[in-house]
């Protein structure tokens, strides 16, 4: 009895990975302009069907503290969209804070990103880029 309660929580745990499969994508960015929004470190996954899509930079985490969901478009073969919302980032030393839209997309052949930060209310949507290498 034991063996099999042992048996059916691996599966539970195991299972959803092997389902899920996923590709994840640490990307180092350079911000093509000082005014902020864009991180220098970001996160992309995508499951290995190319459906769903999650994101991680210093914004979401400290937000959220995990991964967000991202919707994912795809644009040809070899290059996806990822877009998604950041709410309540703080606006420099003031109490203030604001919410901002991204669009990263992503050429999985040459590993090269390049990111759109697009805060509410601000006219400037500071860009960035860079390269991405598989994590697993």
């Amino acid at each position: 009895m034991l063996l099999k309660t042992i048996a059916t929580s691996l599966a539970l745990i195991v299972l959803p990975n092997l389902i899920a499969a996923e590709t994840l994508y640490k990307c180092e960015i350079k911000s093509h302009s000082d005014i902020g929004w864009i991180p220098p470190k970001l996160y992309l996954e995508m499951n290995d069907s190319r459906t769903e899509a999650r994101v991680e930079d210093r914004y979401v985490y400290r937000r959220y503290k995990h991964p967000i969901a991202a919707q994912l478009v795809k644009r040809s073969d070899v290059s996806y969209a990822f877009d998604w919302e950041v709410e309540g980032i703080p606006i420099s030393d003031s109490a203030a804070r604001i919410s901002a839209n991204y669009r990263a997309i992503l050429n999985i052949r040459t590993g090269r990103v390049s990111i759109t930060a697009m805060p509410k209310g601000n006219d400037n949507n500071p860009r960035g880029s860079g390269k991405c290498v598989v994590q697993k």
